[in-house]
């Protein structure tokens, strides 16, 4: 089979930006002036170079991972995407920053795709394109079949400043038109997220055409699309009054309980990023990794990595916008909310029985997970911690329950005492707990159940390397302002590398191994006589200097940098534990070994 020219086009821009990002063009120019060759010679010669120093390798390798660089199969039906430019992107029309970025997210079925970063500006060029599979299975099938996938593209646009990346849109991109002609082009109207959502931000434009090109007989009319996606809709309307009449008689008896009821931390629905309000039990579905995630532990240890950050209005009013899984994953950090449907849409994967809690802690309204079973245990999805109902902990953690749900159930507490560690949790008790009806939950329409996730770094070490590399530097740095000497002692550096394994295992699992060998193996190496000092820590980010400041406010590590005595020698080992979505636990450890001098 042979690839498309748009394949062959995107894999030669692909090429290019490696070798551009990577500074191989100065290599091969740097190689051309050192060296007086023919021109003849000079194609050779390059190729030979970029041999050994192992870049044509790493191409390859990439090339080998990019999945819309596989020959089309022609039993299947492909989406062309093309991501073309934008315009009226008026808050950027005198962005002279280079540094601030725009990038366009898709996610479909179990595919998810990002477009290069482009500078922001009113009209931005993006020139790039997206191959997605549209065919559910191995099977060949006719667009007749296709016309009832009822599966939009998911769009997410976001900004980014080098530090932190926003969202600025989203959008449901509907592709089903696409059965009635070869090729379509399209503007594409956006508008903001949450209090947002009816402002315009700006117009992209795209086109799709179907892959591989299909005879003028395979396509279907628009009278078939147009009904197929009516029925779809009229059914989701129907759907949704039908909930709200019966959420809104659910909620006027449940308020006649007992009074004060109408106080409780209960939410049957939530704002979502475009401004609609959805059931809350529709959001939230069992997840399945395809192996990226092993276990319920390291799924907690995953969500839990994912940085913490409440959804604010101007003004620091809390924003109530629940946002997409994809959205959320996209922008790589979010609210409780967020992280708690993330989470238990992952252990529901796993067939646990978990349902969201929404209630409070000490900090006010918060959301969390519950496992039911033999055991009842509370899963905190912002630390990864599992705590038990009966641990006395728990009020620390948790104050007042409201309501609990997944994707089958809602649950609101009518015991009159809301306080956790008095809740009865026995969800089958009727004067504990009053249910919605299942079958009127049943025929919500969800969120999808297929979000892939991105597969984690795949090659830790060069990342491990230079953390270290850069954190020395400025250790170096440091004590030279000092007036202080900086030695480095890499044999004892090599020695505290089973120590961070073994933070990262306590976290995921609450269990250690190793920890006498660690000590014994410190002992055996320090020198009588010296004293050995060592200060763990872990980030979730690979920011060196954001690491340094971190540790220059901790008074253990200072004692460490200012270190003054006989022989000083420095130890300095980092660990990447990569999870999915470029989610990484990093565990630093700084040590030192001296003579006290008196």
């Amino acid at each position: 089979m042979e690839h498309s020219p748009e394949q062959i086009a995107r894999l030669r821009k692909l090429i290019h930006e490696h070798l551009e990002k990577n500074k191989v063009f100065d290599t091969v120019k740097e190689m051309l002036e050192k060296e007086a060759i023919s021109e003849a010679l000079a194609q050779e010669r390059i190729i030979e170079t970029l041999g050994n120093q192992g870049v044509l390798r790493e191409v390859l390798n990439q090339i080998d991972d990019l999945p819309d660089t596989q020959p089309l199969d022609n039993a299947k039906k492909y989406l062309l995407l093309k991501l073309q430019y934008g315009k009226a992107f008026i808050d950027y029309i005198d962005n002279q920053d280079s540094s601030l970025q725009l990038q366009v997210h898709f996610s479909f079925l179990q595919q998810r795709y990002s477009s290069r970063k482009v500078q922001a500006s009113s009209e931005p060029v993006f020139d790039d394109n997206f191959l997605l599979n549209i065919s559910p299975s191995d099977t060949v099938v006719d667009f007749a079949t296709l016309v009832k996938l009822q599966a939009p593209i998911h769009m997410v646009v976001t900004i980014e400043n080098g530090k932190n990346k926003e969202i600025i849109a989203t959008k449901n991109i509907e592709w089903r038109m696409m059965l009635t002609a070869p090729s379509l082009s399209f503007p594409l109207e956006l508008t903001g997220c949450g209090t947002k959502s009816k402002i315009s931000i700006g117009v992209l434009y795209l086109q799709i055409d179907i892959m591989p090109r299909a005879k003028r007989a395979d396509f279907i009319s628009d009278r078939l699309v147009n009904e197929q996606i009516s029925l779809e809709k009229k059914y989701e309307r129907e759907m949704a009054h039908s909930f709200f009449e019966y959420s809104n008689e659910w909620w006027k008896d449940y308020k006649q309980i007992r009074s004060g009821f109408d106080k409780r931390l209960v939410k049957i629905y939530a704002e979502s990023e475009d401004g609609t309000y959805k059931p809350v039990s529709s959001l939230v579905q069992p997840l399945k990794t395809n192996r990226l995630l092993d276990s319920p532990l390291q799924s907690a240890r995953f969500v839990s990595l994912i940085p913490f950050e409440r959804n604010e209005n101007p003004g620091g009013t809390r924003n109530e916008v629940w946002y997409n899984m994809h959205s959320f994953l996209t922008k790589g950090r979010g609210d409780c909310e967020e992280h708690a449907l993330l989470l238990a849409g992952l252990l529901l994967g796993f067939g646990l029985n978990v349902y969201v809690c929404l209630g409070s802690s000490g900090d006010g309204p918060h959301a969390w997970v519950v496992s039911l079973g033999q055991n009842i245990v509370f899963w905190e999805s912002l630390t990864g911690q599992r705590i038990p109902v009966d641990d006395p902990r728990v009020h620390r953690f948790y104050r007042k329950v409201g309501c609990v749900f997944n994707h089958k159930s809602f649950y609101g507490n009518i015991q009159v005492d809301d306080i956790v560690a008095n809740t009865c949790w026995d969800l089958q008790n009727e004067s504990m707990w009053k249910s919605m009806a299942p079958e009127i939950l049943s025929g919500l329409i969800g969120t999808s159940k297929l979000l892939p996730l991105l597969p984690p770094l795949s090659s830790p070490q060069t990342e491990e390397l230079r953390v270290e590399n850069e954190l020395k530097k400025l250790i170096f740095a440091y004590r030279e302002r000092m007036d202080m000497l900086s030695h480095w002692d890499e044999d004892l550096s090599y020695l505290l590398s089973p120590a961070l394994v073994n933070y990262e295992l306590d976290r995921i699992g609450n269990v250690t191994f190793g920890s006498e060998e660690f000590q014994q193996s410190i002992k055996s190496y320090v020198p009588e006589g010296h004293t050995f000092k060592a200060f763990p820590t872990q980030f979730s980010h690979l920011k060196v200097n954001d690491m340094m400041s971190s540790i220059c406010k901790n008074s253990v590590a200072l004692d460490i940098l200012q270190t003054r005595g006989d022989t000083v020698r420095f130890a300095l080992r980092v660990k990447i534990i990569p999870y999915p979505e470029n989610v990484n636990a990093v565990w630093v450890m700084l040590a030192v070994r001296y003579r006290s001098v008196v």
